[in-house]
């Protein structure tokens, strides 16, 4: 959703910045996952509960974003394009995806299911790398399909409405983290 909303507010250069941090944050994680970080964060729960309730916050915050601009005063589907940067949409993508802590249970259970003890180095480092490659596919093709011009203008007649959306997902999915409702 992070990555189709700031394509279809910003344009394919702000969707394509979005992807590439969410792919940096994911490609960290699927590292962290293969070389012991699961491991490591299930035998501290407190660094676990850290990253949930920053995770949470962030996402409560994105919702009162989208809900902040559900209400302002502007027109719907106005035109957002040169409030922010290339760099903020990349750092964006990361802190989303690095403070989601479903990431590192995700990439952990990969790991720990398909990848046994004692795999050596080459192939962990082969399952990152594909594994990366299947996140680039989909984050990229998002960010093109959702900067589309049809896409787009489909967007701007429909601005409130995805907003509202946007908002509520981020909602309940920080409320949830917050809630421990994996």
């Amino acid at each position: 959703m992070t990555i189709a909303n700031a394509s279809m507010q910003n344009g394919r250069p702000f969707g394509l910045a979005t992807a590439s941090g969410i792919l940096t944050g994911s490609v960290l994680w699927s590292c962290g996952a293969a070389f012991g970080l699961a491991a490591i964060m299930a035998a501290s729960p407190w660094t676990f509960e850290l990253m949930r309730y920053v995770g949470a916050s962030y996402l409560l915050y994105l919702a009162f974003k989208a809900a902040r601009s559900v209400f302002a005063e502007v027109a719907a589907g106005r035109d957002v394009r040169g409030r922010r940067s290339l760099k903020a949409a990349y750092l964006q993508g990361i802190a989303i995806h690095l403070t989601n802590p479903k990431v590192i249970l995700s990439f952990g259970s990969v790991y720990s299911v398909f990848t046994p003890p004692g795999t050596d180095v080459g192939t962990l480092l082969l399952a990152v790398l594909f594994l990366g490659l299947q996140s680039a596919t989909v984050f990229f093709a998002y960010a093109i399909l959702f900067s589309i011009k049809g896409v787009v203008g489909f967007y701007k007649r429909m601005y409130r409405w995805f907003e509202g959306a946007f908002g509520l997902v981020y909602a309940a999915a920080g409320l949830a983290l917050f809630l421990h409702a994996f």
